[in-house]
């Protein structure tokens, strides 16, 4: 992969506040202001991108997946941007393991969130970046 441009990305994802601040309303299940807006669908977030693009006067978009994975892997040539074990992805994200108490989850590990989490709680990968938070 390479990235012919640079580009800037957001070091967290999109707070619920943020969201509600630009677009006037939260769609999110869990609602909690300093967690991420969840529930909403890719054009729902290019339509808060285009948004933001109006107050600030600077493009903002969503980034292609190529950026989406330079950023995350930080020049990581792993698995993942963090190295290659499965069993260190609870430090770096929060993502449904058997807390969030659904079939298809990850039953080896409990964070006791059955939720999405704080913006900017779990660890940062080596480059930095907070990787995901989702439940």
């Amino acid at each position: 992969m390479v990235i012919s441009k640079a580009f800037y990305i957001g070091k967290y994802e999109v707070t619920q506040e943020e969201y509600e601040t630009v677009t006037g309303a939260n769609p999110s299940d869990f609602k909690v202001v300093r967690n991420p807006v969840e529930n909403i669908s890719w054009d729902q977030a290019v339509a808060f991108c285009k948004k933001v693009s109006a107050r600030t006067g600077r493009t903002v978009r969503l980034p292609t997946e190529a950026e989406w994975e330079a950023a995350c892997r930080a020049g990581s040539d792993g698995r993942f941007g963090f190295g290659d074990r499965d069993g260190d992805l609870h430090n770096y994200g929060n993502y449904a393991d058997q807390s969030a108490n659904l079939s298809w989850c990850d039953k080896s590990y409990s964070d006791g969130q059955p939720t999405t989490t704080v913006v900017g709680l779990s660890a940062p990968t080596p480059g930095g970046w907070a990787i995901c938070t989702a439940t």
